[in-house]
């Protein structure tokens, strides 16, 4: 059996102690694309550039069976979604992609039928609460 495992930002080790010095959010050029091709499609403008430019790096000689058709304004956006999973899938950018899209209550299978804005707001930790007596802890979440 063979797998794959994700090996960005899991630092280095020397003498046994792991340094994390690549856990930097950097922005990558396929994210100015997609990003891009995200606002594009939000003014209702054809993102087919941006989007061919990041399959054809990502896809190589396979490219011609990955080229993008542009459609709808949410077909594009659920394409545009899609890239981005498969773009970024270690980067930790995929929840924030379906806030932004307003996918979360889709797409999360824990929040689907659950339609509470607040619940896409992390909980306040109780140790804020303690030391902050001004902050209010976000109702979705039990104390």
């Amino acid at each position: 059996y063979y797998g794959t495992m994700a090996m960005k930002c899991r630092g280095t080790v020397e003498s046994g102690v792991r340094y994390f010095v690549d856990d930097i959010i950097l922005y990558r050029y396929a994210d100015v694309l997609l990003m891009k091709a995200e606002a594009k499609n939000g003014l209702k403008q054809d993102p087919t550039a941006e989007m061919e430019e990041v399959r054809r790096r990502a896809y190589g000689e396979n490219y011609a069976n990955h080229k993008f058709v542009n459609g709808t304004q949410e077909e594009n956006d659920a394409a545009i979604l899609h890239e981005r999973l498969l773009e970024f899938a270690t980067e930790c950018k995929r929840w924030w992609d379906l806030v932004r899209f307003d996918k979360a209550f889709e797409l999360v299978p824990s929040l689907v039928g659950r339609d509470n804005p607040e619940l896409l707001y992390f909980p306040i930790p109780n140790s804020v609460l303690s030391l902050e007596p001004m902050v209010e802890p976000n109702s979705a979440w039990p104390m």
